[in-house]
């Protein structure tokens, strides 16, 4: 079961995505999604944290969607 966190909340410049799986599948990955669920950008990632640049992006409101094989999270973030 992937478990995961996401901070800071709210974020300025970077969020982090702490991957706490202890098997990772290649592929992993974040992908930023706007208000209206369109996709804004998608990140890999690897075992552990990974710090993801959200420098250009207007405060607000996203949802970021974590991907690790077949598992599937989604949170709210927010925008500093």
């Amino acid at each position: 079961m992937l478990k995961v966190l996401i901070y800071p909340q709210p974020a300025r410049h970077i969020i982090n995505v702490k991957l706490l799986a202890k098997i990772l599948k290649n592929g992993s990955r974040a992908t930023l999604l706007g208000k209206s669920g369109e996709q804004l950008r998608t990140f890999p990632l690897t075992q552990g944290t990974n710090e993801l640049s959200i420098n250009g992006f207007e405060p607000g409101q996203y949802t970021i969607r974590v991907e690790a094989g077949n598992d599937v999270i989604v949170r709210q973030i927010y925008l500093d």
